[in-house]
Formats: C-alpha cells, structure tokens, sequence
C-alpha cells in the first residue's frame, strides 16, 4: 500500500507499507510533523484574531495493491492534523469551554479552532460584544486587541453555532467524536486581572492552543559546570611565570545554568490541571517586554519533576524553568 501526503503547494511525502495478516498497519504521525516542521511560534497581538497555523490541512491518496496486482486507488481524502494530543478519556474536550485569566499588563490570546470557512466569534466586553469573523480553516489566536482591559468580565461565543468540539473516545467508529455547537455556546470566561509583578509564560498546550499564565518569582539559583579540559599549546614552550605547568592540564570551557522557581499561589482544581501542560510543553516563553504592546520572549525549558496534586479546593502550583543559557569564554 502506498499513501501520498500533500499540502496541495509544493510540498509531499510518500509512504509504503507491507499488508501483514492481510492488513496494513502504520504511523503516519512522524511524517505529518514534517508539514509542520517549519511553523513559526508567534502572535501578532496587533490584530484581533490571528492564524496561528498549528495545523496542517493536508490530501491523502492511497494505492492498495492486491494479491492479484490489481490496484484499488482511494484520492482526495481530506485530512486536517492538528499540531496537539487528546486524552483517550473521552472527558478531554477539544475546542471547548475554557476558563483563562488575562494578566491586562501582559499579551494574551485565547485559542478556538475553525473546522469551515465561515464562523464567527461574538467578544462581548461587560454589555458590549464585537463579531468577528473566522474565513477559514485553522487554528486561531483570538489576541487582546479584541478584548477591554477594563471591563469586568470577558467572554467568547460561537455566534452562529458552527464550530465542532471533540473527545477521543475508545468506543469503536467513534474514537473521535464530534459534537456541533448550538448558536451563542460559550467558548471561554476570561477573568480580568491588572496584576504586573512577576514571570509571565507562554507555552502551547496540548490541544495546540497559546496559554499564559502570571507566576510569582521564587529563588533563582546558578549551576556551573565545565564542559572540556585539555593540554594547552602541549608542543610549544610554557610560560612558567603565568603559572602554567607542563602536562597539567587546565579548565578551558565552562558551561553555566540559571533556575527559577515559580509559583502559582491558592489556584483552583481546574487552573491547577491545565497549568500542568507547561510543564511538559515543548514550547515555553518568557516575557520581557516592556509592557502588553512590547512582543518580546525569550524561550525558557520546564524542567522535570513530580507535580503532586493534593486534590484541595485551592492549593499552589509550583515549577522550576530553566532560562536561557549564558554565553560564556571558550579558550
């Protein structure tokens, strides 16, 4: 069996299978992350909803050769991959409800999928709400420029009801389930926070959507280490009056690694289970721009550990990053 995946620009991959006990069995997964190998992890926080394009809408074209050579041709097949992971509980809703919180001195966005060409989000700020349209396929990034800093609460409707939410159950033929919205399902609360102090993250979650969140600032601590040790200028004559002895070698190169530990003080049961994704995102930012119009980020890595969830109405979530390596010295 042959399988060919395109992107419908220049971009395909071919695949082959050997049938084993008269089926095929095989992972496309490896190849499909090769469509998204280029994706730019971004925001423009200047428009009011943003194509995040974590998702790839790509045709497959399938061969079947049978045991007579004969061949059965499948064309077309439709298939848009999401850059994100479901639960196989079937209570892990994709494109559903969400409650964030919007640090106002910070960049924020709230994540929806589109699955037509022709949706609408209603933003209602307090009693004033804003339709904006979604004119494709894709995963977008619904920015604070949509959104007031000062209105009380914030909230995100499917207005005409045409996005799909979905679980990924292990029931047979219904391993991904969809469930069509009604007009004006609520998407999402946003609580509005004007709180400034702190480290503020970016991380992608599972589901493939921007999360961010305001922790407090624990203890930072330096790690140094070397990385290389040799002989220096073992053929020529040493300087005896810099120090330096023949054979005994000397540190050339240094590597060092600064920490933070962070905290998420009394959140509740809900905040506590989908801040856990920034602990094993493979993408994490820091901010540090100036204020919410300043875009800048540098790239931090969660380091691993046990979350222990003690299951308490409110209980603090705690994390250590690792921020960015320091440029040192090489000899």
């Amino acid at each position: 069996m042959t399988i060919v995946l395109s992107d419908g620009d220049e971009t395909e991959h071919t695949l082959n299978y050997q049938a084993y006990g008269g089926a095929v069995y095989g992972d496309v997964r490896a190849t499909v992350q090769l469509f998204l190998a280029s994706q730019e992890f971004a925001v423009d926080y200047t428009q009011n909803v943003y194509d995040t394009r974590k998702e790839a809408a790509l045709t497959a074209d399938v061969v079947v050769t049978k045991t007579d050579n004969t061949e059965v041709t499948f064309s077309g097949i439709l298939v848009d991959y999401i850059w994100g992971a479901l639960a196989p509980t079937g209570k892990d809703v994709f494109n559903g409800y969400r409650k964030r919180t919007w640090f106002t001195q910070f960049p924020f966005s709230f994540g929806v999928y589109a699955d037509t060409s022709s949706s609408t989000l209603l933003i209602r700020n307090d009693t004033t709400g804003t339709t904006i349209p979604l004119t494709n396929y894709g995963m977008y990034a619904v920015t604070h420029a949509a959104m007031n800093p000062l209105a009380n609460t914030i909230k995100i409707y499917d207005y005409a009801g045409t996005l799909q939410q979905a679980t990924f159950d292990m029931t047979f033929d219904f391993t991904f389930l969809l469930a069509q919205n009604v007009a004006q399902t609520l998407l999402g609360d946003i609580d509005v926070d004007g709180c400034s102090e702190g480290v503020y993250l970016r991380w992608i979650n599972r589901h493939g959507f921007y999360d961010y969140y305001l922790f407090k600032q624990g203890t930072e601590q330096g790690k140094t280490g070397t990385d290389m040790t040799f002989d220096r200028n073992d053929l020529l004559q040493w300087s005896l009056g810099y120090g330096y002895q023949r054979g005994a070698g000397r540190r050339a190169a240094y590597t060092r690694e600064n920490t933070l530990a962070l905290c998420a003080p009394l959140v509740d049961a809900d905040t506590w289970a989908w801040l856990q994704d920034v602990a094993t995102s493979p993408v994490v930012d820091m901010f540090v721009g100036a204020n919410r119009d300043d875009d800048k980020w540098v790239s931090v890595t969660a380091q691993t550990g046990t979350l222990s969830d003690t299951h308490k109405p409110l209980q603090d979530f705690t994390l250590t990053i690792a921020l960015a390596n320091t440029p040192l010295q090489r000899l």
